[in-house]
């Protein structure tokens, strides 16, 4: 079952990948995470702790406030 938080984590993190035209396997790379795990937060499948979410962000250079 999907939890909203989670979903609407993973709305967050497409939108702002798309944006910035990167891809799932760019911003992996990047955010040293894996490529599934990636795909499946995005989906809100996939729960994750403050410091992936944290190194996700931060390859968008944006602020997580």
């Amino acid at each position: 079952m999907k939890k909203r938080i989670y979903v609407e984590a993973g709305n967050c993190i497409i939108s702002v990948r798309e944006k910035r035209h990167f891809t799932i396997d760019y911003v992996s790379v990047i955010a040293k995470v894996f490529t599934r795990f990636l795909y499946k937060t995005e989906n809100g499948l996939k729960a994750f702790s403050a410091d992936n979410l944290y190194r996700i962000y931060r390859t968008f250079d944006v602020s997580s406030e």
